[in-house]
């Protein structure tokens, strides 16, 4: 499975669990145009993204941030 359809799965089982996508994806050719695959995961449901590398103090920052945004289905269900 690759990562676009783990993200899929993931957010389609489980949408109010936060997942960030992170890639140190990079093209060996400079001129190609290198598709965003960041950006691909977040439309498929990841909420934050990361690009390799990174420093920890980032990916402790995406987390935070994960972890204070309301999730869905607190709003239906009024917890928190």
């Amino acid at each position: 499975m690759d990562g676009f359809a783990s993200v899929r799965l993931f957010h389609q089982s489980a949408p109010g669990v936060p997942l960030i996508a992170i890639s140190g994806y990079a093209f060996a050719e400079s001129q190609s145009p290198a598709p965003d695959f960041l950006r691909m995961a977040l439309a498929l449901g990841a909420r934050r993204r990361l690009r390799k590398p990174f420093k920890p103090r980032t990916l402790l920052a995406a987390i935070d941030e994960c972890l204070k945004e309301k999730r869905p289905h607190d709003e239906n269900t009024g917890s928190h």
